[in-house]
């Protein structure tokens, strides 16, 4: 089963695909660009949410994964920017028909702690790299969630 996680923030989206074909890849995509310094906050906010879902669907279409592991924060936590962010993201995932599998911090991370110590130490001594994150995100799926997901 193909798989693609994420770790969405405002300055990177980190994210992780586990190919059946390809193996495992990883990197951090930048949604902002140069112009957004010049925008108001609203106007970078509509910027990275476009770039955000064209970018999506680009990795939907290359990856063709069943199901997107996607790290969402807990509400109280959430900003305006990424709870637009989030939106426009869950949308592609609509329109393109695949399935959303939320996932907070504190789970993926409890569970890192238990399983993989040492890529979580390196991930918070590294200043929190998105790639990092989204790797444990799609390891924390593959070990404790992907055995339940039947693909359509």
């Amino acid at each position: 089963m193909n798989v693609l996680a994420l770790d969405p923030s405002s300055k990177s989206i980190g994210w992780a695909v586990h190919d059946v074909n390809t193996g495992i890849t990883s990197g951090a995509w930048r949604p902002l660009s140069w112009r957004s310094a010049q925008q108001t906050e609203f106007g970078r906010h509509l910027e990275m949410c476009g770039r955000s879902g064209a970018w999506l669907a680009d990795m939907i279409t290359e990856h063709a994964p069943e199901v997107v592991a996607i790290e969402t924060a807990v509400p109280i936590r959430y900003s305006r920017c990424l709870e637009r962010l989030a939106g426009a993201l869950m949308l592609v995932l609509y329109t393109r028909e695949v399935l959303a599998h939320p996932v907070t911090p504190n789970t993926w991370q409890a569970w890192a702690n238990q399983n993989c110590q040492t890529r979580l130490t390196q991930w918070r001594t590294d200043d929190k790299p998105d790639d990092i994150a989204a790797e444990l995100i799609l390891e924390w799926f593959m070990s404790t969630t992907a055995h339940r997901v039947v693909a359509a």
